[in-house]
């Protein structure tokens, strides 16, 4: 494969994720389909939520550093945390962000 096939589909394969994301988002609460695409094209944009965050932390790192460094992706969690809290960290504990500021 390619080169540049391979980082397309990586990029279809985040742009898909992050559009799942942000319309399962909105699907919570909703009845249908037809309630979902109906809240789907009143929005003159979508928000994804902190899955996809995650998920551009972990790209990041891997494309900085060629591998996954747990240190450096604790890290990047953290500051995308810190810039953006309202992606909904809901699972991400006190206790998790107090080991996370302390590799900083």
């Amino acid at each position: 494969m390619a080169r540049m096939d391979l980082e397309d589909k990586i990029r279809g394969a985040m742009l898909g994720g992050a559009l799942g994301d942000a319309i399962g988002e909105l699907a919570f609460g909703l009845g249908d389909r037809a309630a979902l695409t109906a809240a789907v094209d009143r929005r003159p944009s979508l928000v994804y939520t902190d899955d996809t965050a995650m998920a551009i932390g972990v790209a990041e790192v891997l494309v900085a550093h060629g591998g996954l460094d747990p240190e450096t992706l604790g890290r990047r969690f953290h500051d995308n945390y810190r810039r953006e809290p309202w992606r909904g960290y809901r699972h991400f504990t006190l206790e998790e962000r107090c080991r996370l500021r302390a590799l900083r």
